[in-house]
């Protein structure tokens, strides 16, 4: 009887203290991330650079002629959008504030007056433009990062950047034949 009693009492415990030790856990995913001046510096850039990319793409997508374009441009803007959450996500477990930035100061003002072609060779070497000098920049930064958070996203990143150079480097070519 006493056996029961103490087992009855051990897993009543055990069950008032799991939901503890599960919130302490996720309390302790969810902490602040102290970030460097490194790391602020290519959350900003990298939010800079995604706001830049989806109204790019958001233009491409009304613009562009090809299906090609407009296939790349909708990846492109996809993963920019989903790039877009994280920084935000780290930066405000961070207590980190985002710059403002006006979307239509970066997109390039000389796309507004192309259509067809035009339009897609600009847009083109515009993303193999951005995108070599995107991933230089996150690749000279790796190194000097000091939060976890923004080397993991920076290293899940930078493939998907490839990517997509990848791909407006091979559509480029299309455009020199």
């Amino acid at each position: 009887m006493t056996k029961r009693i103490f087992l009855t009492i051990a897993f009543t415990f055990a069950g008032l203290a799991i939901p503890f030790l599960g919130n302490s856990i996720h309390a302790e995913n969810q902490q602040n991330t102290v970030l460097s001046s490194k790391d602020k510096k290519v959350l900003e850039d990298l939010h800079k650079s995604n706001l830049k990319e989806i109204s790019l793409c958001q233009q491409a997508k009304n613009k562009a002629a090809s299906s090609e374009v407009q296939s790349y441009a909708d990846a492109v803007l996809a993963h920019h959008l989903d790039a877009d959450e994280k920084v935000k996500d780290i930066a405000k477990r961070s207590n980190f504030q985002l710059k403002e930035i006006r979307a239509d100061k970066l997109h390039k003002k000389d796309l507004d007056t192309k259509t067809g072609d035009e339009f897609e060779k600009e847009f083109i070497d515009g993303m193999v433009d951005d995108h070599k000098k995107d991933i230089k920049n996150l690749e000279d930064a790796q190194k000097d990062l000091k939060s976890q958070d923004v080397k993991d996203l920076v290293s899940e990143i930078l493939p998907e950047l490839k990517n997509h150079l990848e791909q407006a480097t091979q559509i480029q070519e299309t455009f020199k034949k």
